[in-house]
């Protein structure tokens, strides 16, 4: 499995705690066998196909199944009074689908006002729109949302985007970031990012961090020493220690 594959996958594990509502269709009480319409096939087909896909890059017949429902899962996606898993996963199925309108759409879900879309389609976007995702991330680290900031963060480890180095030692220390001055854990994987990413700044910038009150940013400051000191480097592919 490729990187894009698991990058779809570890979206269905993020919800994974949430259960899909029932969504079948009533079965027919009346013996004789009852036709059904074309759009409420086509309908039930759907909702099946993101019940049971993984939402693998590779999984083409949920892929064409999704392209050819564009418009059903921006409407499902749109619907508050569907399950809350449901416009999920018609999220995830948009970036499986990888048409430039499914595309397109999810860039405008970074503006919504549900939490869960914007995040969703970040991570959707990571997959399938590298240059887009790294654009919005950097907006995202910004966000009311402390779930949202912290998949913004990791997008920016994950894509690699040197140019946001700056704007991450500038969000390690912003308030919205403590709470009554305890540190809060997107604090963790912005070290963690700085980590993978910054290989400009002086040693005793890392060191001065080992004052943080903030004891569970350490051990990724600690990796970070050691590898200036071998010269060797950290890939944000390396497993992490933020929680």
């Amino acid at each position: 499995m490729n990187r894009a594959s698991t990058g779809i996958s570890f979206l269905v594990v993020f919800c994974s705690q949430f259960l899909l509502a029932d969504l079948a269709l009533a079965t027919p009480t009346s013996k004789q066998k009852v036709p059904v319409p074309q759009s409420t096939s086509r309908t039930m087909e759907l909702r099946d196909a993101l019940r049971a896909s993984d939402f693998s890059l590779e999984d083409s017949a949920s892929s064409k199944v999704f392209k050819n429902n564009i418009e059903e899962l921006k409407r499902l996606i749109e619907a508050e009074s569907e399950p809350y898993e449901l416009r999920w996963r018609s999220v995830l199925a948009l970036a499986v689908a990888q048409t430039s309108e499914a595309v397109k759409y999810l860039k405008g879900l970074i503006a919504s006002k549900e939490w869960f879309l914007r995040d969703s389609a970040l991570k959707a976007l990571t997959v399938v729109d590298k240059r887009a995702a790294i654009i919005v991330a950097r907006k995202l680290v910004s966000d009311p949302s402390l779930i949202v900031r912290t998949s913004a963060v990791i997008s920016l480890k994950k894509l690699g985007d040197k140019e946001s180095v700056p704007l991450l030692w500038e969000k390690l220390e912003a308030k919205e970031n403590f709470n009554k001055n305890e540190s809060l854990f997107v604090r963790r994987h912005i070290v963690e990012a700085l980590v993978v990413l910054d290989d400009k700044s002086p040693k005793a910038k890392f060191e001065h961090l080992l004052k943080d009150k903030d004891s569970r940013l350490h051990s990724a400051v600690k990796r970070k020493l050691s590898q200036l000191r071998s010269g060797d480097s950290i890939r944000a592919d390396e497993p992490s220690t933020a929680l």
